[in-house]
């Protein structure tokens, strides 16, 4: 129930006129590029690769794993330690997360990268060398050297006060949604907990309908309807669609099944629906998770 909530709180923070402002004002102001991401690091918009560095390290596919673990460890991070994080990936470059948390929970990170303390020397791009290679990222040497030269180079107190707009900018985006955001998970009422509990339990094996789960909590269908939507922020069928594209999202990433079977394993009786709602989810296809979570396994 809770990561169904917290990815609809995610999709309207990418919706948020106050994150779509600071977005803008932040690159016209400092030329670099935030973005809004979700736990496992995926954008809210086009994603960005931050540098040239980055765009060439992530194009390898070892590189792009090394990237993508990098990016889920640093998230991790802000996410246990409740502040601003920062720190240098194997390339050299650095990447800072702060993390957004509404009505208690973790919604989301503001990150932004592909910034150097100083500008990087033989020493640094033998090391970045060392490192991706020992992590089986094909990168040339020549490549990288003239991609690390194009890195943004930021002196510590402008870095600090890049930083220091950041937190204030979470904070203000977080609260904003804050003010909009449906009751918090722990506080829903009864028939609403009831009946995430039934489509947890129903939606897989069998077909779940609005008339059957409402008869189930004792309750008339239009007052489940109005409850759970003003509670949630998402229609009983939202819900239903969301929590089958989760559990296909598990199938995906920890078993062999492929899409087909993932989608009907998972309660969906069409794949164009199967697709649409995955995408709409998690703002990429359903190939693309399977893909990335190999590209993951074999790193």
């Amino acid at each position: 129930m809770l990561g169904i909530i917290r990815r609809a709180l995610f999709e309207k923070l990418g919706e948020l006129p106050s994150w779509l402002r600071f977005r803008e004002d932040f690159a016209a102001a400092t030329g670099l590029r935030i973005e809004l991401v979700d736990e496992l690091g995926h954008s809210a918009g086009s994603p960005g690769t931050g540098s040239p560095a980055c765009g060439l390290i992530q194009s390898d596919p070892a590189g792009e794993s090394l990237c993508r673990r990098f990016r889920q460890r640093l998230l991790e991070r802000a996410s246990k330690e409740g502040r601003l994080v920062t720190d240098c990936c194997d390339a050299g470059a650095r990447e800072t997360a702060v993390s957004l948390r509404v009505a208690g929970m973790q919604v989301g990170y503001l990150v932004f990268h592909g910034t150097w303390d100083e500008p990087p020397g033989t020493a640094a791009l033998s090391r970045a060398m060392h490192l991706l290679g020992r992590a089986g990222a094909k990168v040339g040497r020549e490549d990288l050297q003239m991609a690390l030269s194009s890195v943004r180079v930021l002196p510590k107190r402008v870095l600090d006060a890049y930083c220091h707009w950041l937190q204030l900018a979470a904070r203000e985006i977080a609260a904003a949604l804050t003010d909009q955001a449906n009751t918090p998970p722990d506080r829903l009422p009864a028939a609403v907990q009831k009946a995430c509990g039934l489509i947890r339990s129903q939606a897989i094996d069998g077909t779940v309908s609005l008339p059957s789960i409402a008869r189930q909590c004792g309750v008339s269908t239009g007052h489940l309807s109005r409850q759970f939507h003003r509670a949630t922020g998402l229609t009983f069928t939202d819900y239903v669609a969301r929590f089958r594209a989760e559990q296909a999202r598990n199938f995906l990433e920890t078993t062999d099944k492929n899409v087909t079977e993932a989608a009907m394993a998972s309660g969906f009786n069409s794949l164009s629906q199967f697709h649409r709602v995955f995408r709409q989810v998690y703002g990429h296809s359903p190939r693309e998770v399977r893909r990335h979570s190999r590209v993951a396994a074999a790193g």
